[in-house]
């Protein structure tokens, strides 16, 4: 006698669903293309150039507090290379303006940041910068008036989504 068990049933309904399938397409048709699993470096979205007003409710993100500076740049007494990151902010009368030195072995010239916007929703500054190399840095921070918060996505490139990292930079006062 012949016993059909839930498990059974169920694995004999997925054979003849693809047994139906199989059926609608003839031989000469080409099989469907498959969907990739990976999400191409090229569909993360940067935004442009744009100016933005500042984080509403912080004190500090006024156009009479100045020049704001997170993060730090340390100099090996050794050899004498600095390493590390700065994010400068600064408000203007037409929005937000911001900065980055990125430091790995020189402190280079501050560079403009790309993208630098307010997302009032999340209460987050995202904005982004490219490194001579072709690779990009997108961050997403909360800002506070002693530090900046979130995520960051690093390494970026054509062909690579980056990595993911929590981080947190510190104000210099």
């Amino acid at each position: 006698m012949l016993s059909i068990t839930p498990t059974t049933f169920s694995r004999l309904g997925v054979g003849l669903a693809l047994w139906c399938v199989a059926c609608g397409r003839s031989d000469d048709s080409p099989p469907p293309p498959r969907q990739s699993r990976t999400v191409p470096a090229a569909s993360i979205e940067i935004p442009g150039d744009t100016m933005t007003p500042p984080p509403a409710g912080l004190p500090c993100f006024s156009r009479d507090s100045g020049v704001l500076t997170y993060g730090e740049i340390t100099v090996s007494p050794e050899d004498q290379d600095a390493s590390g990151v700065t994010f400068s902010f600064e408000v203007t009368p037409a929005g937000i303006i911001g900065s980055v030195v990125d430091a790995r072995g020189e402190a280079p010239p501050p560079k403009r940041l790309q993208g630098l916007h307010y997302v009032p929703t999340s209460d987050s500054l995202v904005f982004w910068y490219a490194s001579g190399t072709k690779t990009r840095y997108i961050y997403s921070f909360r800002p506070s008036c002693d530090s900046l918060w979130g995520t960051a996505r690093l390494f970026v490139t054509d062909n690579s989504p980056g990595q993911r990292a929590r981080e947190t930079f510190r104000r210099n006062r």
